[in-house]
């Protein structure tokens, strides 16, 4: 698998002292974010063209479309302009989640082991809990501003295996399976929205 971005493309988000076991990680955690998180977002194909377009592009990408969506772009729908950050963005944040949450484990001969540094005081376990859920957070927040892009821009990426999905989806509400009088029932829930009861004894004409 093609990393698509390096670990210098993480301190551009995230500030991290680099060492050799540092490196050797995020290495790790870079392949893992792209073939974990991300790879079943867009799915095997779109994401293989785009690793495609990456390994043969200049100096990146040779296909607009997979540029726009790996670095992000402005984007106009209706009378609005919307930024996203691409995929980039998603695994800079998805790998640096999976890097804190294994920066105080190594493994050793004697199997896993939280390392102790006599110089410095660890986190608790509340704290690095609260990291982790914090970086998932922005992953998941870019990944968001992703999705409503290729939503838009379906027709651009029809490989995206989520875009027929969205797109044939009957619109959200209320649907109406009986009527008598006031009183609706609500098909996807049966709740009477007369009386409120989920177990409505109303009689229906």
């Amino acid at each position: 698998m093609i990393k698509l971005i390096d670990i210098n493309d993480i301190t551009e988000y995230k500030p991290i002292s680099l060492n050799l076991d540092v490196t050797k990680k995020l290495n790790f955690v870079i392949e893992e974010a792209q073939k974990y998180d991300v790879m079943p977002f867009l799915g095997d194909t779109l994401y293989i063209l785009l690793e495609q377009d990456y390994s043969t592009g200049s100096p990146e990408f040779s296909n607009q479309i997979y540029s726009d969506l790996f670095n992000g772009c402005d984007y106009v729908e209706g009378n609005m302009t919307y930024r996203q950050g691409g995929v980039k963005a998603m695994i800079v944040y998805y790998a640096y989640a999976r890097y804190v949450a294994s920066s105080n484990v190594n493994h050793s001969a004697f199997g896993l082991v939280e390392k102790i540094n006599d110089h410095s005081t660890g986190i608790s376990k509340e704290a690095l809990s609260k990291q982790v859920a914090n970086a998932l957070a922005l992953a998941q927040a870019e990944q968001g501003k992703v999705e409503r892009f290729l939503i838009f821009k379906s027709t651009t990426y029809p490989t995206w295996i989520y875009a027929n999905k969205y797109i044939s989806k009957s619109p959200s509400g209320i649907k109406i399976n009986a009527i008598g009088g006031s009183r609706t029932k609500l098909a996807s829930s049966y709740r009477c929205n007369g009386c409120g009861y989920y177990k409505c004894h109303c009689r229906y004409v």
